[in-house]
């Protein structure tokens, strides 16, 4: 037998496969009706739960510790002292200083009267003009040291003050680092404590840097923690980061990518829901939902020179029809005109 020969059997075979298939297809396989279901795009992410503002206490002055007044857990107000830093010397200063201050404003009181009775005298013509002069430069002088005293009185004073550490704001101490005793030097700059508002819980959510362009400011989001497996927590994004960073917040799971580019998310938790501070949670942010409306699959549309369309079934064969379409989640897209409930649309990756 011929190469030819052989060669035109075997193409025989290959278009008897070919035809064999197509009439065995069930074209019904190729099709999706169009019908109403719930259009929910979401974007999950992995969060950690803060407070609204944290910061760390520490002294404006460097020194021995002499009371920490608070433990981890404690709630403070506003003002309220949580730290003394040794300070005998510094209230001298301030004793001296007041004393410093009597001094001089007796010392002015005394040169007031003078001047007033020299200015008396003078005008009778009992005094020179030098004299008068003098009484007068004896006075500014008074004046000029009392307020150096008043100044010196307000420095020692702030020096004082600065040996208190105070709350910034009402808060929960989280977390205490020194105590009494140590010594805080340019060597060793620790934070005494750290104190967070927790009158609001937020979360701080990693998007992924896929999904940056879907979140806005103001989509609800439910919050899930391991901890809670049978409770959700609601919130809000209130902010949204203006650059993408690397990921910080890592899971247990070793196979995990930590060099993927995140976004950081802030969302606010609704009034009265509480969670652990520094808790790892599962975030689900809802982009965007609708339900019972016309949908089709997202493959099942075409984009033909920026105008979405479908191949719908008409008395046994296709047409090419315009379509507008809407929100849309991973697998489906809204029709909002152009196609009703029950038609039936080929696949375009059928064609």
């Amino acid at each position: 037998m011929s190469k030819k020969i052989i060669i035109s059997i075997f193409g025989l075979i290959l278009v008897f496969l070919i035809l064999a298939v197509s009439v065995s297809r069930d074209p019904s396989k190729d099709e999706v009706r169009v019908e109403k279901k719930n259009i929910d795009l979401i974007v999950a992410a992995k969060g950690k739960v803060e407070a609204l503002e944290e910061v760390d206490l520490a002294p404006k002055t460097l020194g021995r510790l002499k009371e920490v007044d608070v433990k981890e857990g404690d709630f403070v107000k506003k003002g309220d002292v949580v730290a003394v830093l040794e300070n005998d010397e510094v209230k001298a200063q301030v004793e001296q200083a007041k004393a410093n201050l009597l001094g001089t404003e007796a010392e002015l009181k005394e040169a007031k009267q003078n001047l007033i009775r020299f200015n008396a005298l003078f005008k009778r013509g009992i005094i020179s003009r030098s004299e008068l002069d003098s009484a007068q430069m004896k006075y500014d002088l008074a004046f000029s040291q009392i307020k150096k005293s008043e100044a010196d009185l307000q420095y020692a004073e702030a020096l004082l003050e600065n040996t208190y550490i105070r709350a910034p704001f009402s808060g929960k101490i989280v977390r205490r680092f020194l105590d009494p005793g140590e010594t805080i030097t340019l060597e060793k700059l620790l934070p005494i404590v750290t104190i967070a508002d927790v009158s609001k819980i937020i979360v701080r959510a990693e998007i992924d840097e896929t999904d940056i362009r879907k979140v806005k400011v103001g989509q609800p989001a439910v919050i899930t923690a391991d901890a809670y497996p049978r409770e959700k927590f609601k919130g809000k994004v209130t902010e949204i980061s203006s650059a993408v960073g690397k990921k910080k917040i890592i899971s247990d799971n070793p196979a995990e990518m930590v060099d993927t580019k995140v976004l950081e998310v802030k969302i606010e938790l609704d009034s009265g829901q509480k969670l652990n501070l520094g808790l790892n949670v599962d975030v689900t942010i809802f982009v965007h939902n609708k339900e019972n409306v016309l949908v089709l699959p997202l493959k099942a549309v075409r984009d033909l020179d920026g105008t979405a369309s479908v191949k719908v079934k008409k008395n046994g064969s296709y047409e090419e029809k315009e379509v507008t379409t809407g929100l849309y989640d991973d697998e489906n897209v809204e029709i909002t005109s152009g196609l009703k409930e029950g038609d039936t649309v080929l696949l375009s990756n059928s064609n």
